[in-house]
């Protein structure tokens, strides 16, 4: 096998993956759009095309069997290490509900990839399973930030969220 090649090769693909699903080092621009776009937008942003990707990143390394080379392994264990410390660190630090939202989508990455390494028919089927407990989470999350913005700017604030109860009370 001629490594020359492979590495970087591999190396680029990662990077492409990364930065796709927001994984740390990669998760820069994450934050920053979630916060511009609208929540709706958003929303399809952190589910679709980050599922979409994700089928890409199990398809590609599970069927070329690269993800069982230990360079590989280790990058993307020190990536999913510093996406999930990463994620939720930075979130405490907010107070933008959408910004929260984002680093969390960087934490969750991070949960993915792990079950991305444990490799073979257990870990697609779980990766599977968490990517689908995670949109139908993001779904929730943003439907209630769209459902409680108004006309004017999305309520993407934490003060918007409180007393809540008092201002919107349900409905029998």
């Amino acid at each position: 096998m001629n490594l020359t090649l492979l590495l970087p090769g591999v190396a680029l693909i990662v990077t492409g993956i990364g930065f796709k699903l927001a994984l740390v080092p990669f998760h820069l621009w994450t934050p920053d759009v979630y916060e511009g776009a609208p929540a709706p937008v958003t929303a399809f942003v952190a589910t679709v095309s980050k599922g979409g990707m994700f089928a890409v990143l199990l398809r590609y390394f599970h069927q070329s069997g690269t993800h069982s080379f230990a360079p590989v392994f280790l990058v993307f264990s020190v990536i999913a290490v510093g996406s999930m410390f990463a994620g939720n660190l930075l979130a405490l630090l907010q107070n933008n509900v959408k910004r929260i939202l984002a680093y969390s989508s960087i934490a969750h990455m991070g949960y993915l990839l792990v079950a991305f390494q444990i490799g073979g028919p257990l870990g697609a089927s779980a990766a599977a399973f968490y990517l689908v407990a995670y949109f139908v989470m993001t779904l929730g999350a943003f439907g209630v930030v769209t459902v409680l913005s108004e006309r004017e700017r999305d309520a993407d604030l934490l003060d918007d969220y409180r007393g809540l109860f008092w201002r919107r009370p349900r409905s029998p």
